[in-house]
């Protein structure tokens, strides 16, 4: 029987499963633009460093300012400041270490390191003399002080502090403790609805426990608790659901704090910070971390008739996947910010990352494990075809497979032996294969050009079962 295994759809993103999935899922990929109009296989915009050798420890969290400026703080106790033209600057060094939580609120720039507050009057002065370090020193001292603005009569800022939150309101009045919950649990992450916050918890004792929270203000208590099977909370983000991701394999979780569902964990696992998540457009964003394949994760949809997806949509500057850590980030207007760090002492690489709007980054797409139905069946794979929109002038394609669960990819190879196709204005590529195996799996390599990409409209993989030889 001879058979064509043809991939057409590419809007599924990363599946959870090797052989199956939802419509138009695959094994892996990166750098894959999948959400765009048409449904097609190109590659996402890059990632470039921006803040040259200014940015020298990790940051942790960004807050964009109402002065029009975006500030960084980082795990050695600086604050940097980056204006909308992209340049960086140190404008102050905590003496009281790595920062741990940061944001604005009614008029204040506020930072927490270890077991204090401090603040700045925004914009005041340019030099940061006015900046205090101490201005609230009785934090308890805890991994995390992550703070959001959220609900209450007039607003208040919340900040995670250990088996409490603390709370700035809106005369700037501190308590340390405005809600407690139950001991033994240490808040996290935060985010806010219409009237509530909502934070996520980590066990003190590291146990296979983690909760989300509820508390609007106004009430003495918190008011719902939802438990998470998994080592603790790392990170919270709402986009069009409630996103948590939780422990250190890389998972994912929806909960309204009265349904919850394990949605997917990322390929290798990891873990995400608290700082290190934002949205873009309907899609939630993910700084990953503590991973052989670490970089910028998506998931969800963004029209009402697509699949939600798992994507990774950006590799950090560096282009490494594994031993490179994402601190937070952010999007400042446009441009998506990441803060990363790689390498160990003494050489260990600090930088923070925008999204170039002008160069496209190299991409992978790695198909689902392909047996025709029956994998006891022997079949020979001849050639892979690749239909595609007239290919760009510089820009190229490669293809590679593998069969019966190989750790090796094999290059495929056109018909003069090389393996790259870069035709420019060429619509079909045609790639030798030969191999004979039950299982298969097909890759494609995308190359672009500048800013423009190869873009496939599908891959077909032409077989023959072993009845037929």
């Amino acid at each position: 029987m001879q058979g064509n295994y043809k991939i057409k759809s590419f809007r599924g993103g990363i599946s959870d499963e090797e052989d199956k999935g939802v419509a138009g899922s695959f094994k892996y990929g990166q750098c894959l633009d999948i959400h765009k109009n048409a449904d097609t296989l190109s590659c996402q915009q890059a990632l470039v460093k921006e803040s040259g050798t200014i940015v020298s420890d990790l940051i942790l969290f960004f807050v964009n300012c109402s002065d029009g400026n975006t500030y960084g703080f980082g795990d050695s106790g600086k604050i940097y400041k980056r204006i909308p033209a992209g340049v960086w600057s140190l404008v102050h060094t905590d003496v009281n270490g790595k920062i741990k939580g940061a944001a604005e609120w009614n008029g204040y720039l506020y930072w927490a390191t270890d077991t204090k507050v401090g603040r700045k009057l925004i914009p005041g002065a340019a030099d940061w003399s006015d900046a205090v370090d101490n201005w609230q020193t009785t934090l308890d001292s805890v991994d995390w002080h992550t703070m959001i603005v959220a609900a209450g009569t007039q607003g208040a800022l919340f900040i995670c502090n250990g088996d409490k939150l603390a709370m700035v309101d809106y005369s700037g009045v501190f308590t340390s403790n405005a809600v407690k919950i139950i001991p033994n649990n240490l808040t996290k992450c935060l985010i806010s609805d219409d009237t509530d916050v909502i934070f996520g918890s980590v066990n003190k004792d590291n146990s296979e426990e983690g909760y989300l929270w509820a508390w609007n203000s106004l009430a003495m208590n918190w008011k719902k608790r939802k438990r998470l099977p998994s080592k603790g909370v790392n990170a919270l983000v709402m986009s069009e659901i409630i996103i948590a991701q939780v422990g250190l394999n890389g998972e994912l979780f929806f909960s309204d704090l009265v349904n919850q569902q394990p949605i997917i964990a990322f390929p290798g696992g990891g873990y995400v910070n608290p700082g290190a998540v934002t949205t873009k457009g309907n899609l939630a964003l993910f700084g990953v971390s503590g991973s052989d394949h670490c970089g910028i994760y998506s998931y969800g949809r963004v029209r009402k008739n697509r699949v939600f997806a798992l994507n990774l949509e950006y590799i950090p500057s560096p282009n490494i996947l594994s031993g490179i850590q994402i601190g937070a980030i952010t999007m400042a207007g446009n441009y998506l910010l990441v803060s990363w760090k790689y390498g160990t002492a003494p050489s260990i690489t600090y930088g923070v990352d925008v999204l170039d709007l002008n160069h496209k980054s190299p991409a992978i797409y790695e198909g689902l494990d392909f047996d025709a139905g029956d994998s006891s069946i022997s079949k020979v794979f001849s050639h892979v075809t690749l239909v595609m929109k007239a290919l760009p002038d510089g820009a190229s394609v490669k293809v590679k497979y593998r069969v019966n669960k190989s750790p090796v990819w094999i290059p495929a190879t056109l018909g003069d032996g090389s393996e790259t196709f870069d035709v420019a204005g060429e619509t079909k590529a045609i790639f030798n294969v030969g191999a004979k195996g039950e299982i298969y799996e097909v890759r494609v390599e995308l190359y672009p050009c500048d800013n423009t990409s190869p873009e496939i409209i599908s891959i077909n993989n032409y077989f023959t079962t072993k009845d037929q030889y």
